[in-house]
């Protein structure tokens, strides 16, 4: 199950976590590749104007993991 929690509103200059919950509801260990493709925003990453990033993590069994996409805004609209 996936859950987003993005901020309903961003103004130009504006800096957002975005964050989205993973949760394994099997008896299982499942790899999981969550990314983030964003536009009008760069993504704040250790590779500067990148509209893309992401994940891959190992969630066990009845566990959850919360992953955040930092992200700044670039032009107004």
């Amino acid at each position: 199950m996936i859950r987003p929690s993005p901020p309903r509103f961003l103004n130009y200059g504006d800096t957002a976590h975005i964050s989205v919950v993973l949760q394994n509801q099997t008896d299982l260990s499942i790899l999981l590749h969550a990314g983030l493709k964003a536009t009008n925003a760069k993504l704040l990453t250790s590779q500067t104007n990148q509209q893309a990033a992401g994940y891959s993590i190992v969630l066990q069994p009845s566990k959850r993991a919360a992953l955040t996409f930092p992200l700044s805004t670039i032009h107004s609209g």
